[in-house]
């Protein structure tokens, strides 16, 4: 007798479970473990991100000391927008080149059309530190 009762209360248990979860997905909860990657990729699109980098592959100082090509890796972080010729970008993310890896740092807002970065610069494995804002005449940034 107590072994159908047990029987019993787990099935019903079993049913409450099941009913709670159709409850949920139907409420519209669903698990997406992949927005993050969703989010990225909206935000490794956008003209903040695709500037930054392009900044940094046209730095000389950075090709000379990485090598060429300068391949982006991890994005540990990223912020970034823009409305009309207005926007921001914090990004921290892996870059390696032939020679060298580090990891590059770009904090930067754009006003009327024109970057500005307050932060941009390459942190290297081996302890280096390359700011790129100081070699501003030879690469251009501003």
């Amino acid at each position: 007798m107590k072994r159908k009762k047990m029987l019993w209360m787990i099935a019903g248990l079993l049913l409450l479970l099941l009913l709670a979860v159709g409850a949920a997905f139907t409420a519209g909860f669903r698990y997406q473990p992949d927005i993050q990657q969703k989010i990225f990729a909206d935000m490794t699109q956008s003209n903040a991100y695709q500037t930054a980098l392009s900044t940094l592959r046209a730095a000389k100082l950075m090709q000379e000391t990485a090598g060429v090509p300068l391949t982006p890796g991890n994005i540990r972080e990223l912020e970034a927008w823009e409305s009309g010729e207005n926007g921001a970008i914090r990004l921290k993310q892996e870059i390696s080149g032939t020679k060298k890896s580090g990891i590059l740092y770009v904090n930067g807002t754009m006003v009327s059309g024109k970057w500005q970065y307050k932060d941009f610069k390459v942190r290297f494995h081996d302890g280096e530190e390359l700011n790129l804002l100081k070699q501003e005449k030879e690469n251009g940034i501003q």
